[in-house]
């Protein structure tokens, strides 16, 4: 990532495990969007190159229900890959789309 070198990743997968919080948290971020989600609380979605605030989650707007999509399936894969415990919530989710 330093070197801004293509190396094929569709985005960056960020973990917080609750050490200090009571949740556990997943964040997907692409260079267009970025998705939250929280294990046991309401997931966030954004658009970051209209709302680099991040101040209108968009996850449950109907309208974004391909991107959000997407990026639950990509995020998935990423957290499968890396043997991530949560992964298997996020599939419920995916259904639910």
């Amino acid at each position: 990532m330093r070197q801004h070198q293509d190396n094929q990743r569709k985005g960056v997968l960020g973990q917080l495990v609750g050490h200090f919080v009571y949740f556990e948290q997943r964040m997907w971020r692409r260079k267009d969007y970025k998705l939250v989600f929280n294990a046991t609380d309401v997931c966030e979605l954004y658009n970051i190159r209209n709302d680099p605030e991040e101040m209108h989650n968009l996850f449950y707007d109907s309208q974004y229900n391909s991107i959000k999509k997407e990026m639950l399936e990509e995020m998935r894969a990423e957290m499968k890959r890396l043997n991530d415990p949560l992964e298997n919530w996020v599939y419920r989710i995916i259904d639910e789309i």
